[in-house]
């Protein structure tokens, strides 16, 4: 795969209310982009689709080169990481001019090894420099291998991907994936450590494709299984497509569009209260714990906002809003 155009690495956003409570970002896979990964023919369906669903958020899709072999060579690790430092440092850049954006909520969505970069940005996570590890709230993962530090599971792993390339596999190649799958299945078993210890939980959902991928009239099986995608005491749920176009709609009514969408915007419903929540709280910290969350807001309603307007109606991600809202182009 040649490497992405210059536009088509880091950050670039697809959609921003004017008023925004969770950022939304989009990280690719393997052979990926920023843009056509998430697109099914003309339609980009987080720029075009998911407002619609999630609409007082941000949403960012981020770039990066994602060849193959840079993902299994003998210096994956460093690749990855320095994938992963970019993903932080760029939406660190992102969120820093205001106290509001600093502290907003973050649901990632990964497809493929893009998971891996997520898995690797552990390091950067950590850092007392930003909060990105504290606003971390939700992850989907969609066809991501959870599949521990099994190396022979890895180089299978490698083949399946380099199958989608080309059907000569040669000598030299497999040794890399050996020696480049004991990185990636190291890293992989690291993850669910790092999500265990979290203080506050991560809540995850492990997507997983349920059709084989064709090359060329012969199928290749399934890219990553679902024994594969599963993480231990997370929900795992599986999308009716291949391995790369489990990630890709254009209908609204599409039944795994939808699977993925309803949960992003029950999350991001969540999420939203548990903003106004602790707004009440940082506001009135002395009698807050005397008052429920419809007592001060209503049993319908979000309050006022700085910025945004008050609504007296339903206001919730999934029935619409009041006021108005900007779509970046």
């Amino acid at each position: 795969m040649s490497k992405p155009a210059f536009d088509r690495v880091g950050f670039e956003i697809l959609w921003q209310h004017a008023n925004p409570l969770v950022d939304i970002v989009f990280v690719h896979g393997l052979m990926g982009d920023r843009r056509e990964t998430w697109a099914k023919g003309t339609t980009l369906w987080p720029e075009s689709l998911l407002p619609a669903k999630v609409p007082q958020s941000r949403i960012l899709t981020f770039g990066y080169d994602a060849d193959i072999y840079h993902f299994w060579s003998p210096a994956s690790d460093n690749t990855i990481k320095n994938h992963a430092d970019s993903l932080i440092a760029g939406l660190v850049a992102f969120r820093y001019d205001k106290k509001e954006t600093v502290e907003r909520p973050i649901i990632f969505v990964a497809h493929s090894l893009g998971g891996l970069a997520l898995s690797m940005a552990e390091d950067s996570l950590q850092s007392d420099n930003n909060r990105i590890s504290d606003c971390t709230r939700r992850i989907a993962f969609l066809g991501t291998p959870h599949q521990g530090s099994d190396k022979a599971q890895w180089v299978e792993l490698g083949k399946n991907f380099l199958s989608i390339l080309s059907n000569k596999t040669t000598g030299g190649i497999l040794k890399e994936l050996e020696q480049g799958s004991v990185t990636l299945g190291n890293l992989a078993a690291e993850f669910p450590k790092w999500l265990s210890h979290r203080k506050e939980k991560i809540k995850v959902v492990c997507f997983f494709e349920e059709l084989s991928t064709n090359i060329s009239g012969k199928s290749i099986g399934k890219i990553v299984t679902e024994t594969a995608a599963k993480l231990p005491e997370y929900e795992t749920l599986s999308i009716h497509a291949n391995h790369c176009d489990m990630c890709k709609f254009s209908d609204p009514k599409d039944g795994n569009y939808l699977k993925v969408a309803n949960i992003l915007e029950k999350w991001a419903t969540e999420l939203k209260d548990e903003v106004k929540e602790d707004e009440a709280k940082k506001e009135d910290p002395q009698t807050f714990g005397n008052i429920t969350a419809n007592n001060k807001f209503g049993k319908h309603n979000q309050g006022t906002q700085a910025g945004f307007v008050h609504s007296e109606g339903p206001t919730n991600f999934g029935s619409g809003f009041t006021g108005s809202m900007n779509s970046p182009k």
